[in-house]
């Protein structure tokens, strides 16, 4: 009893450890000069023999030599360098106690589905379920063959999806909820043909959850609806926008040459500005958490790739919500 005890502890230790050195530094994929056992270390995850576990639950007893990164123990190295790369740093911006935004990193777990029809990401797997004639979009998910049913309430919402098209000129941000067990959907119409990549966001016991899937929408193209309804919006960022460095951008609200003050909540929050880059791999969720009630939504966000990016604004006004989109190059 007593040595059950003790290795019981030692895992929790173990896994402990993994998490506070998970979120030191980012982790290499590449095994081309490395053994197995070597990438591990160099990663300061743990080498060690025991079972197979998956999200701090074993799921076989089958002992082998493998690495344990946070709550997993993996014992190929094909299955450990997938699962580091489902891990994504993602921005998150917060309010200090004095008022003062700053941005700190959050490790999230993030999967890419492509057009598979489901994907597995953690504990659950996510299903796209998206019936042309129903004219909806809809997800499923499921956690040990049960439907999930404890997503938690985030800036107002149980789910956030996000949906661009691959030219980066048609943009939504949609809240589908709960309809049945483990199903989230909501009545949606594309308003133009071609390939679209669709980011659901979700979060469970604490834990964000972010997955996409790939999805060819036919059909003829409607007139592009103006999403500001009269009002006017400027960018205001660094000419010189740099990968890796963190930087300052606002937005400038105004209509017939007067400021219009920002006076409402847009989900809990005063502002929000979505990111995505063209190749759509790079996907940035940031906040203005100020509440200044002036016409001037402030940002900070690090680009974590070179190229052309995307920026949408999104804030509401008179009880209408609003999205402003701007380009913008970004250097090495």
């Amino acid at each position: 009893m007593k040595t059950k005890y003790i290795l019981v502890v030692g895992i929790v230790i173990i896994i402990a450890l993994g998490v506070l050195i998970a979120l030191r530094k980012p982790r290499s994929t590449d095994i081309t000069d490395f053994t197995f056992e070597q990438l591990c270390i160099k990663n300061s995850d743990q080498w060690m023999v025991m079972e197979t576990w998956r999200g701090g639950k074993k799921i076989s007893s089958q002992v082998c030599a493998g690495c344990m990164i946070s709550d997993n123990h993996f014992c190929t190295a094909d299955e450990y360098i997938d699962y580091i790369k489902s891990l994504r740093n993602f921005k998150v911006q917060e309010e200090s106690m004095k008022g003062m935004s700053h941005t700190m990193m959050h490790e999230v777990m993030a999967a890419h589905g492509g057009y598979q029809s489901s994907v597995n990401i953690h504990k659950y797997k996510v299903e796209l379920l998206r019936a042309s004639a129903s004219k909806e979009v809809a997800f499923k998910i499921i956690e040990d063959n049960k439907p999930a049913s404890n997503l938690e309430v985030v800036h107002d919402k149980i789910m956030h999806v996000i949906l661009v098209r691959d030219d980066l000129k048609y943009f939504d941000h949609i809240h589908p909820h709960p309809t049945s067990p483990g199903i989230f959907s909501i009545p949606y119409e594309f308003h133009a043909p071609g390939r679209y990549r669709i980011w659901t966001d979700f979060t469970i016991d604490d834990m964000q959850h972010i997955v996409d899937f790939d999805l060819n929408v036919s059909g003829e193209t409607e007139p592009e609806q103006d999403r500001l309804f009269g009002i006017n919006v400027t960018m205001n960022a660094p000419k010189n926008l740099q990968a890796n460095k963190t930087v300052k951008i606002n937005f400038v609200v105004s209509g017939n040459n007067d400021a219009v003050l920002i006076t409402e909540k847009s989900l809990t929050a005063n502002a929000h500005m979505i990111v995505i880059d063209e190749s759509l791999e790079e996907f940035g969720h940031t906040h203005d958490e100020k509440f200044d009630n002036d016409n001037i939504l402030s940002f900070e966000y690090k680009f974590l790739k070179a190229g052309p990016h995307k920026l949408w604004a999104q804030f509401s006004v008179n009880g209408t919500d609003r999205t402003a989109g701007f380009m913008v190059d970004v250097n090495e």
